[in-house]
């Protein structure tokens, strides 16, 4: 029993209408797989809804009617907004130095033409997955260093707070070794200033260590 279940949504596919049966043909196969096909009439107008709408990918024939191909691919990955949008060449099978450009200024891929509904789907797939995986090390490189330097700012103030601990320790220490009303004897028993600064440099290296381990567990 045939299932009437639609595919999954794969995206959304921009194209250019300059080979009315190139295109069709493409519209077709991609629809039927699960993509959104958008078409626009021309390049100048393609640049503009490739702004406004950030597609998944674009399917571009490099010879249009209204604007050269390749100016179009050099607005496009100039641009900030659309430099990172995919782009796959539909190219003629006698135009290898036509995609060597186009690759050049920034294309994904290409398919040269004539092709089947099957060598189409998995150009589109490997780009759109390959962007995909581009952008989640991406992210999770922006997240990486957004850790570091959330580390790098604790540690900083965990060495501000440490040493202002040792300086307030020192003052006591130090208020104590010269206070008159503090007994001969009770200053005896107290260490100097030499060893209360070591004992406290101590105590603020093994305070930091614990922290850092602390916070390598949590």
């Amino acid at each position: 029993m045939a299932s009437n279940k639609e595919p999954p949504d794969q995206g959304l596919a921009l194209m250019i209408k300059s080979n009315p049966a190139t295109c069709e043909l493409c519209r077709r196969h991609l629809e039927a797989d699960g993509f959104r096909v958008h078409i626009t009439k021309g390049g100048r107008q393609a640049v503009d809804t490739i702004r406004r709408l950030l597609p998944d990918i674009v399917l571009l024939d490099l010879m249009m009617p209204d604007m050269d191909g390749f100016r179009m691919l050099e607005q496009l990955k100039a641009d900030p907004v659309t430099r990172e949008v995919p782009i796959l060449i539909l190219a003629d099978r006698d135009e290898t130095p036509v995609v060597a450009k186009a690759l050049r200024l920034g294309a994904d891929d290409f398919l040269k033409k004539p092709f089947d509904d099957e060598e189409l789907l998995v150009r589109v797939k490997k780009i759109i997955s390959s962007e995909e995986i581009w952008d989640s090390l991406h992210n999770a490189t922006e997240e990486l260093l957004k850790s570091q330097l959330n580390i790098i700012v604790t540690l900083k103030e965990w060495e501000q707070e440490a040493e202002a601990f040792k300086k307030h320790c020192e003052t006591i220490i130090i208020n104590l070794l010269t206070d008159p009303e503090v007994s001969f004897p009770q200053k005896q028993a107290m260490p100097t200033a030499e060893q209360a600064r070591d004992l406290l440099n101590r105590i603020v290296d093994r305070y930091r260590l614990r922290r850092t381990e602390y916070d390598v567990l949590h």
